[in-house]
Formats: C-alpha cells, sequence, structure tokens
C-alpha cells in the first residue's frame, strides 16, 4: 500500500478556494439536436476540456472547439445538446459561453464518468471538501518548513485511518486546512480541505465497480457522520504508476452552500475523531449485508433530509413527519425482519399504533424510554397533561401537524425537540445496529462544551448489569 505520508492534496487544488480547478481532457460524442429530434451539428470523438467550478455554485463546465456560434444559437433557442463519453450514457448539456474558437456547456448530470482505460487500479483517490478540522489518537507530527528548507516547527495534522476487511481508507489534513476552512465561512463555496486515499488491505487490485461500491459507502459514512451530505470529489482510480485510469468530474451530492458548518450529529471532530473507526467497521458491515444493501442509503438519505431542520433549511415541523417515517422503517425492518419479534401482518398499520411500534424498536435496542429532563416543552402540554414517553410525544406531535384535529395545546418549540429526539433515535438505532460501543456527542444536550462526548446508552446500561 502506499505510504501513508504519500496521501497529499493534489496540486490542482494548491489555489485554494474559489479558484477554478483544471480537470484535464477526454474524449466524447458532442452533438445537438432540434426540436424534432434530428441531429443537425455533429462532432465524433472530439477532445473535451473539463474544469471543475466553486464559485458562486460548483459545476463542472465542459469545453469545446468545433461548434460555430450560430449553432450555439439554434440549440439554445429550439435545439437541445448532448455529450457522450467513452462508454456512457448521452448527457444534456446546456450553453454557457461561447466565442469563434470554443464553447463552453454545463452537464445537467454529475459527476461524469471518464474512462481512460477498462484495467483494474490499485488505489482509489478523493478530495473531502469542507470537511471540519479535526484531532484523533491517529494524528501525525508534520514538519513546518521555509522556502530555504530550513526546519521552522512542527503542526498537528489531523488523520484517520480505517481499517476493515479488504479495505484501508485514509483521510489527512493539509496546511491550510483551518485556513481555507475560515476563508469559505465568509467567501462561501467549497474549498478541498482533505485529501483520502482507498486501497485493499492485500494490495490487490480493485475494479471500477468495487471502486465505486466503497466510494459510495464512504459518502454515505461520512455525511451520517456530519449530519448533512458531505462533497466528495477529484475521484480517480490510479495504477502502480500513478497513471488515471478512470476518474469521476464532478462533486458527489454534497455541495450545500452551508457544507462549511456544521450540524446536529453523534460526531465529535475533536479530539475523538478516530471514533469514525470503529462506527465505519458496522457501517460498512451493514453495507454489504443484503437485509441492509438497500434499507441502509435509503435511512441514511431520510436522516440526512429530516436533519437540514438543523441547519434551517427546512422546518422542524416537515423534518419530524420524515424523522417519524424514519423509525417506523427502522422498527419495521429490525422487529420483523432481523430480530423476528413480531410478524409482518402483526406490524400492519391499524394492529400496531406508531408509537408502539417505535416503542419495540426502542425496547429491541435497550433505547430509553424516558423523555429527556431537559426537553420540558414535550414533557406535558400546556394544560398540563403529560406524554407517557418518548414515543407517545414523538408520535402525537406529528399527528397534529398532518391532520386538522387538534387534541392538545403544545409548548413553544414542542414541535423542534420532537425532532430533535426523534432524530436522536434514528442516530442511536443506527449507531446500535453498527455495533457501536464508544462515545458521541449528545445532540439533545444543545449546550455542552465542544468535544464533549458520553458513552452511549447501551453501554452504560451493559455496564450497570454488570
Amino acid at each position: 500500500m502506499t505510504n501513508p505520508n504519500n496521501v497529499q492534496l493534489p496540486d490542482a487544488f494548491s489555489q485554494g478556494p474559489g479558484f477554478p480547478v483544471n480537470l484535464g481532457t477526454a474524449k466524447a460524442d458532442f452533438w445537438i439536436e432540434d426540436g424534432g429530434g434530428a441531429r443537425f451539428k455533429e462532432l465524433k470523438q472530439i477532445d473535451v476540456h473539463g474544469t471543475q467550478i466553486f464559485l458562486p455554485k460548483d459545476r463542472v463546465h465542459l469545453s469545446l472547439s468545433g461548434i460555430p456560434s450560430s449553432d450555439v444559437l439554434r440549440a439554445a433557442f429550439n435545439g437541445t445538446a448532448f455529450v457522450q463519453f467513452t462508454g456512457q450514457e448521452p448527457i444534456q448539456c446546456l450553453n454557457h459561453d461561447n466565442d469563434e474558437n470554443h464553447s463552453t456547456w454545463i452537464p445537467l448530470m454529475e459527476p461524469l464518468d471518464i474512462v481512460h482505460s477498462p484495467d483494474s487500479g490499485t488505489r482509489l483517490e478523493f478530495v473531502l471538501f469542507a470537511f471540519p478540522v479535526f484531532y484523533g489518537d491517529q494524528d501525525k507530527k508534520v514538519k513546518r518548513t521555509n522556502e530555504e528548507g530550513k526546519t521552522m516547527g512542527w503542526w498537528r495534522c489531523g488523520q484517520i485511518e480505517m481499517t476493515h476487511e479488504q479495505w484501508h481508507i485514509q483521510i489527512t489534513a493539509h496546511s491550510k486546512t483551518k485556513e481555507w476552512g475560515e476563508t469559505i465561512k465568509q467567501t462561501g463555496g467549497l474549498a478541498a480541505t482533505h485529501a483520502g486515499c482507498i486501497q485493499k488491505t492485500n494490495g490487490e487490485p480493485m475494479d471500477w465497480n468495487e471502486a465505486q461500491d466503497i466510494i459510495n459507502c464512504l459518502h454515505h459514512f461520512l455525511s451520517f457522520a456530519r449530519g448533512h451530505w458531505q462533497p466528495i470529489g477529484n475521484i480517480r482510480l490510479l495504477s502502480n504508476d500513478d497513471i488515471c485510469l478512470r476518474e469521476k468530474w464532478g462533486i458527489l451530492r454534497g455541495s450545500d452552500p452551508l457544507s462549511h458548518n456544521n450540524s446536529l450529529t453523534w460526531w465529535s471532530p475533536h479530539p475523538q475523531a478516530h471514533h469514525l473507526l470503529d462506527v465505519f467497521k458496522g457501517f460498512w458491515d451493514l453495507w454489504i449485508d443484503l437485509s441492509w444493501k438497500e434499507v441502509l442509503p435509503e435511512v441514511i438519505y431520510w436522516y440526512l433530509q429530516a436533519n437540514l431542520a438543523g441547519r434551517g433549511h427546512l422546518s422542524a415541523d416537515s423534518a419530524l413527519i420524515l424523522s417519524q417515517s424514519t423509525l417506523e422503517k427502522l422498527s419495521w425492518i429490525y422487529a420483523t425482519q432481523v430480530k423476528k419479534a413480531v410478524s409482518e401482518e402483526a406490524f400492519q398499520p391499524g394492529k400496531l399504533r406508531a408509537s408502539d411500534q417505535i416503542r419495540l424498536l426502542a425496547t429491541l435496542m435497550d433505547l430509553p424510554h424516558e423523555i429527556p429532563d431537559i426537553l420540558g416543552s414535550i414533557k406535558e402540554d400546556v394544560n398540563g397533561q403529560k406524554f407517557e414517553d418518548a414515543f407517545h410525544a414523538i408520535t402525537i406531535i406529528r399527528n397534529q401537524l398532518v391532520h386538522s384535529k387538534k387534541k392538545r395545546e403544545l409548548k413553544p418549540r414542542a414541535e423542534f425537540d420532537a425532532w430533535n429526539l426523534s432524530q436522536w433515535y434514528v442516530e442511536m438505532c443506527l449507531l446500535r445496529l453498527m455495533k457501536y460501543q464508544g462515545r458521541y456527542a449528545n445532540r439533545v444536550r444543545m449546550h455542552k462544551w465542544a468535544g464533549e462526548t458520553e458513552a452511549v446508552p447501551w453501554a452504560i446500561s451493559e455496564e450497570s448489569a454488570k
């Protein structure tokens, strides 16, 4: 495997946040169709140059020659342009700019799959954008030198290494990580804050299907850790001699204008970033488990959509509906398929209330039923009528949002606290499924020190039972 010290940010990103990045050149077919679908301009296997733009929004721009201005105008007003890279499906493009020699186009689907060679590679490199500064037990000391090569001191470089089964994943900061992170808080956009590398532990090659599966898994995992979609780009499958065999132009879902801001979530980036390793082991095991292969990405998607409420992108009442749906989905899978604690028929709506479904899930996972004392807004309603437990409160408050008849008058902030508590349950259920036994940041405790963590509830229960 590559020496960990060699995992570095690609030179293409050296200019810093906001600057376009040259993606290189690839062969593609390009054509324009009229309103009836007939091609009136077609170029075969031409050089298409890619550029990654970051401001005002991240986009891939494709530059090419051979399209007259008259045809560009015709495409804009009564036609459609397409690009098709080798071995891929056609992608519609919109014209961005043009002059006498070149035209620039924006593909309507990203990232773009670029094939240079069908061969397998030995490592997969990637870049994380707007990933937070983190510290943990795996950090390394890096020498700081001046232009003459003289040692001026040392700096602590955040590093996470995750090894499980056949995969070794490394994520490493660089000397500008903190500075660039602060910059985009002011300017917006994305900054390449960390470099990453994935290899097989036995040094064997990986094909593109394997590469896509592990990067997709990592994308969902890091997004779960951050509480919002984590931008990943510059994904390149390399050979032993550093030749790029296949790559993706563009950034995987996560180009949120506020990606530099942290969301409410269970992961504390410092001083215990290394805890990601223990969680990833369980995440990967679920990812390849046939019972969870389709369910896990779906649950992560719903969790992240609901978590937008913590960033002001979604109202708490709408987010609560998503959160409860996520818990019901988890309960159905875990109770009927994994534990077989109840039959599918008995679990159907009308036979088992939503609150009972979630309560069953929490019981099977050894999660607390009580409403935390700090959530006074959902302990009782305005008239002093108490809720039975957390699941009763969550479902009653959710039902009042979707049904016209209001049974109880709620206290201020009740919707937000019910949403936040339901998201906490989603996090705990997933961490429990991943067999995590470590510490986490409790999102319910909104006022806490940076880096403050506590043991997961089941670890406390198991320790008390000894």
